[in-house]
């Protein structure tokens, strides 16, 4: 089983204790590796597209995430977490950590070393679908959204909660493999031990009820709300809770949308840290119905998944397993093979970040460049 295999992990509080040194991790020269590009950038890392110099009849892509290091205490402990879950990990539809590089100590990086992982290179992020218009039919979103609960499947029956699921992390490439990445915020699921974790994970617009109202006790549920998220993402292109900066900017969106919760419908809701600060008085109906009304691929059905795993109730909320059962699957149109999925230029939602960014950018030095050095602009009468 492979729940069994997660039961002797290592904690991260012990595998800091019995810390070794790199050079005995089994780990090989980044040497033999030559960066491409730079493809994604996250708190505590940066991937980059690479090749390996090695080999010769044909050139193998790969995925390099460089960790970031800090003067005080190496790289981040997301980090040896990342390390520690990954290496157990292996399923079809979970990104596979091949192998774990460094560099020696140079004078430009303070004499320290870099730490690379090594992944498969997959071309292309499901954010893609927010980017170009009307990429996947029916029978591609039934193959594309399967894979992805099946990958979730895997990971809670692995007690792993991922704690990241969006679009820009769930990664495909031409040959129609579907995989799970970025398990950076991932953790063992240790509530029979009543552990208890931070709220402040997830993507905001993903981000889970429970986890907004200041729970500190969750489980693989979190996972499930931010995949009927992503569900309604694929369905419609767009965010369905984005525009929000603010917890509870984002948890009256979520009531606006599902309904307002009580102890009926939630038992338990009232006794969270932040139910009566983050609560508004307005009492909202579920509206989620009417958001969809339009959408040719959303009939009674589809909408019943959709509804299920964005229930407000974490514990009657809809798990990955019985998702995958769920008669969305079995009815006409049949999901297509991986084979007939279309065939997409290479895309990452970090083309889109550094897009707007040179926007804003482009925007304000025109703006600037319309004044004159007393900060009119240029053509407006002296006043003065």
């Amino acid at each position: 089983m492979d729940s069994v295999l997660f039961e002797k992990f290592p904690t991260v509080e012990e595998s800091l204790k019995n810390r070794i040194p790199f050079k005995e991790w089994q780990c090989h020269d980044a040497k033999d590796y030559e960066k491409i590009v730079k493809v994604g950038k996250g708190s505590f890392s940066e991937v980059y597209k690479a090749h390996y110099k090695k080999e010769t009849k044909e050139q193998r892509i790969v995925a390099l995430k460089k960790l970031k290091i800090f003067e005080d205490r190496g790289f981040d402990i997301t980090s040896l977490r990342e390390i520690l879950i990954m290496k157990r990990l292996k399923h079809k539809n979970i990104l596979k950590l091949e192998d774990i590089l460094y560099t020696q100590p140079q004078e430009k990086n303070k004499k320290r070393g870099n730490v690379y992982l090594v992944f498969p290179y997959m071309d292309k992020d499901l954010s893609i679908i927010r980017a170009k218009d009307n990429i996947f039919n029916l029978s591609h979103i039934k193959y594309i959204f399967y894979q992805v609960l099946s990958g979730l499947a895997y990971l809670h029956k692995c007690k792993i909660i991922h704690r990241d699921l969006k679009c820009s992390n769930i990664l495909m490439n031409d040959k129609g493999d579907i995989c799970i990445g970025d398990f950076g915020l991932a953790r063992k699921d240790s509530r029979e031990n009543h552990k208890r974790y931070t709220g402040t994970v997830v993507t905001l617009c993903y981000r889970a009820p429970e986890l907004l109202l200041g729970s500190r006790e969750y489980g693989p549920a979190v996972d499930m709300w931010s995949a009927g998220c992503v569900f309604a993402e694929i369905l419609t292109a767009n965010i369905l809770f984005g525009g929000c900066n603010k917890d509870k900017e984002q948890i009256d969106k979520i009531f606006s949308y599902c309904g307002t919760p009580n102890e009926k419908t939630w038992p338990g809701i009232s006794s969270l840290p932040k139910y009566k600060e983050l609560t508004q008085k307005t009492q909202y109906h579920n509206t989620l119905r009417e958001h969809f009304k339009n959408n040719k691929y959303i009939d009674d059905i589809t909408f019943d998944l959709i509804n299920r795993l964005l229930d407000l109730n974490p514990k009657t909320r809809i798990t990955a397993e019985e998702a995958l059962n769920h008669e969305f699957f079995k009815r006409e149109p049949k999901m297509c093979t991986a084979s007939e999925l279309p065939k997409i230029e290479e895309f990452h939602e970090y083309q889109i970040s550094n897009e707007k960014l040179e926007q804003k950018k482009m925007k304000k030095n025109m703006e600037v460049g319309s004044k004159d050095y007393l900060g009119k602009k240029r053509n407006e009468p002296n006043k003065d």
